[in-house]
């Protein structure tokens, strides 16, 4: 009987720590992407200088969100991401949109397929 019980709230502590991981990964992916969309709207508007800031605010608050979810999420996803977003503060104030926006869409994708990744669906399982 003891050892049933044992199994019982071993499973309910595996299941309230994924649930855990599975809220704090959405609540950070979905901030870092509406402050990336933020960053993407200054910088059509033509505010360079704001959108620059934001960027380089993002990527400082990327690096301290990573510490958290490199404890669950493979490190690889997670420097692609950070990779993706540090090259975008230079792009901003560059004179090649294209290249900017072509960044922007490859750091939402990143980003998106992270969160994408973690949640338990059959397809992610086998």
């Amino acid at each position: 009987m003891n050892r049933i019980l044992a199994a019982a709230i071993i499973a309910i502590l595996v299941a309230s720590s994924c649930a855990a991981n599975l809220f704090t990964t959405s609540r950070f992916i979905s901030t870092t992407l509406s402050e990336l969309e933020q960053t993407h709207d200054l910088a059509l508007s033509g505010d360079v200088s704001t959108a620059a800031a934001k960027s380089k605010h993002l990527c400082e608050q990327w690096q301290d969100r990573s510490k958290i979810l490199s404890m669950y999420i493979p490190h690889s996803r997670l420097e692609a991401v950070g990779e993706s977003l540090y090259s975008l503060t230079p792009l901003v104030s560059g004179d090649h949109p294209e290249v900017f926006e072509s960044e922007y869409q490859r750091a939402c994708f990143l980003t998106k397929n992270v969160l994408e990744s973690e949640v338990p669906t059959l397809c992610n399982l086998f």
